[in-house]
């Protein structure tokens, strides 16, 4: 009689470590999926700031091309002679050439100014020149800063849910 009473406790203490088993490993899944979304955010985050730093790199490039364009190509009228410290220019989107007819003061310049000064016409990013000043000792020379930033998120500190605007300081060759 006595065996009989321990097999019946034995069953139930067997269906019992099969639902803490059970249990254990639903834990466990939700543990991992949490981790596994926060990755997945953080590579999310991370694909836009190297799209932006990319977007202010190659900006700086095509700075620089059009300088060189204008200093070979017209010399008495290059545009970049004439740009003024302390002010910010935009591009043109369809030929992204330098549009020195409307610019914006860099000292009193809030975001909302300048994020409809898009890379392309369907893109989220957009991007801004601002002039500096002249490089020292040097009047071929000058020193620009391009803010690029996304549409997509409010540009005002990297966290968890935005990514700050990108700032990229480049010497470009008159």
């Amino acid at each position: 009689m006595n065996r009989k009473f321990l097999k019946k406790i034995y069953k139930g203490v067997g269906f019992v470590e099969a639902l803490i088993a059970l249990t254990v490993s639903g834990i466990v899944a939700i543990v991992l999926m949490s981790i596994s979304a926060e990755a997945i955010q953080e590579l999310r985050k991370l694909d836009l700031q190297d799209a932006i730093a990319q977007h202010a790199v190659s900006t700086a490039v095509h700075i620089q091309n059009l300088a060189i364009e204008q200093a070979t190509g017209n010399p008495e009228g290059n545009v970049f002679l004439t740009l003024q410290m302390n002010r910010c220019y935009t591009f043109d989107i369809n030929d992204g050439s330098l549009n020195t007819s409307g610019f914006l003061d860099s000292n009193s310049m809030a975001r909302s100014q300048y994020e409809n000064a898009l890379i392309e016409p369907d893109s989220e990013f957009f991007r801004i020149m601002c002039v500096q000043h002249p490089v020292e000792g040097d009047g071929r020379k000058i020193l620009v800063k391009i803010i690029v930033g996304s549409n997509r998120v409010d540009g005002k500190v990297t966290s968890d849910r935005d990514v700050k605007d990108y700032e990229h300081f480049a010497i470009i060759n008159l």
